[in-house]
């Protein structure tokens, strides 16, 4: 490897101790969806409707789970290289599109 502005030439494995000196690593990144402003109001709306339930009124819910299966090359997987503490942070986290092509299993 060499640096075009410098001509300086570094080896990978000084690179990798340079980031470990450093406690920079490889991680995958995140997935978020992109939420607009009325989305998320509504979300927060939602939240403080049952806020304050009662533990009688929360007996009679059922909780389910569901899992999206999305159809085509939609890839999610990249990595970032980030301090540890930093995965939130608006460069480390990949948006993503809200309803690509998929189908969603509930059980």
């Amino acid at each position: 490897m060499s640096s075009p502005d410098y001509d300086i030439k570094v080896s990978p494995a000084t690179i990798k101790t340079s980031l470990n000196q450093s406690q920079i690593k490889c991680y995958q990144t995140p997935i978020k969806p992109v939420l607009d402003k009325f989305t998320r109001e509504e979300r927060y709306q939602f939240a403080l409707k049952y806020l304050k339930k009662l533990r009688e009124w929360w007996r009679n819910v059922c909780f389910s789970d569901e899992a999206y299966f999305n159809i085509g090359e939609y890839c999610y997987h990249s990595t970032v290289w980030r301090h540890k503490g930093e995965k939130y942070l608006p460069g480390n986290v990949k948006l993503i599109e809200k309803h690509p092509k998929s189908f969603m299993a509930w059980g």
